[in-house]
């Protein structure tokens, strides 16, 4: 480690990043921040509404469970994770804000196909596009999000783009479920990808593009090549770690929340609207509260050492655990609500601190590189992995359990939870070092070795 690394204290930030963390943030930042979270907000509605309508879908196209999570998962999760290292390429060599509406109108087209599918070949193409589509998000919003703002204030900005998400997964749930009893699942397709076209034109007209690097000392040269930018990243033993806690909070994440509107309606026999309004609201709310107070506490807390963030993610994985088998074992619907709340509140507190130090420790070239590789092991490994395991256990306990069958496999995911504990733990031992590592490298302006 060079000499000017050893300087810096654990925990802390570079001078010019503290420096220009006082600076008061212009309302035009924030108004690109608050367009990123909207852009959010419909990624997650086309992405969720699908969860909320299983239950049509599975009736009218006589699919199974297993059938129901490859749908839900790997037909969208591995084309999300492939796509989305081309598309980051780009993210670093072209203009984020063009390439985000691109991205916006051809995974809200998609999302229309959805409805007009007549069998499981054909949902699966149509969710494929989706994902597609989608793969252009994280590397553009986050590349973008890294030259708004600076390192303190990340948190907060990667709070406010989460808070997004939870309110599109709200909407989702909330609008697929009383559309599909007005007008059927497939029109509620087509209603949801259509206002994807005006959200793509704010997007291209409205945003700003910043100047990447515009919170370095040195000017920003051309971006490495991908093997070097690869090599840096992996000498980043706590980004490598946080990665793999991403990846396997994940796994249980998407799939409970992709299969909870189908145990509700299995465990308590409620109808679209109901389900959507109840696992909507428990959902958008907690979600929503949880992120923004995690965001505020990370931005806090890693003002004083950027390690507290990694504390703040574990404290809230511990709660998830006895939380979420309250949710499967409550005997009342009041109660099972109640506790899926508060395990989606503390789930909230995971995502700012985690996502604001994985942009801290790459390079402003290669930030969509760095978020590339983060979406790729979270969507194959939790989106493409997660729905349709809880859906092959389902249909195994299910052949012995009957109607049980689906709260057993969404028990035994949860084990999962271990992996991403033990990751934060590892990460936590060299994220100052590895801080510091990529100040060094950020100021001498030396392209990488």
């Amino acid at each position: 480690m060079s000499k000017r690394a050893k300087n810096l204290s654990p925990g802390t930030f570079p001078d010019n990043e503290t420096h220009q963390a006082h600076k008061r943030v212009p309302a035009s930042v924030w108004y690109a921040i608050g367009i990123l979270a909207l852009v959010n907000v419909f990624n997650w509605m086309d992405r969720m509404v699908l969860s909320i309508l299983l239950p049509d879908i599975k009736a009218d196209l006589h699919l199974s469970d297993t059938e129901l999570g490859l749908l839900s998962g790997i037909a969208f999760a591995f084309f999300y994770a492939v796509f989305g290292f081309p598309l980051a390429w780009v993210v670093d060599r072209k203009n984020r804000k063009t390439i985000l509406a691109v991205c916006i109108s051809a995974w809200s087209a998609m999302t229309a196909m959805c409805g007009l599918a007549q069998n499981f070949p054909q949902m699966m193409l149509a969710r494929i596009g989706v994902g597609v589509g989608e793969a252009g998000y994280s590397p553009s919003a986050n590349s973008l999000l890294g030259d708004y703002l600076p390192m303190e204030k990340r948190s907060i900005g990667f709070a406010i783009i989460s808070a997004g998400l939870m309110a599109g997964t709200m909407l989702g749930l909330i609008l697929g479920g009383m559309l599909s009893e007005l007008i059927g699942w497939r029109l509620t397709f087509v209603a949801m990808g259509a206002p994807g076209v005006i959200v793509a034109a704010i997007v291209y007209f409205s945003l700003r593009e910043p100047k990447r690097g515009r919170f370095d000392s040195h000017p920003i040269d051309a971006p490495p090549s991908i093997g070097n930018a690869l090599k840096f990243l992996w000498s980043q033993k706590a980004y490598v770690h946080l990665v793999v806690a991403q990846a396997f909070l994940a796994l249980p994440g998407y799939g409970i929340t992709t299969w909870m509107p189908s145990y509700f309606s299995r465990t308590y026999d409620l109808s679209q609207s109901e389900l959507g309004l109840y696992l909507g609201v428990v959902l958008g709310s907690g979600s929503i509260i949880g992120a923004l107070v995690g965001g505020y506490l990370a931005s806090k807390a890693m003002s004083h050492d950027i390690r507290l963030g990694i504390l703040i993610s574990g404290v809230g994985l511990v709660m998830l655990i006895p939380l979420y088998f309250g949710v499967l074992y409550s005997d009342q619907q009041e109660f099972a609500l109640g506790f899926y709340f508060i395990y989606i509140l503390f789930g909230g507190l995971l995502t700012p601190p985690i996502g604001a130090i994985l942009i801290t420790l790459a390079l402003p070239r290669i930030r969509g590189v760095a978020t590339a590789i983060a979406g790729f092991s979270m969507s194959l490994v939790g989106l493409g992995l997660g729905p349709v395991v809880i859906g092959l256990l389902s249909d195994l306990f299910g052949a012995r359990e009957g109607d049980d069958g689906l709260r057993i496999a969404m028990a035994v995911i949860s084990l999962i939870y271990v992996i991403p504990l033990f990751s934060l733990w590892f990460a936590s031992r060299t994220v100052s070092q590895d801080t510091a590592r990529t100040t060094v490298q950020r100021h001498s302006g030396r392209e990488l070795e």
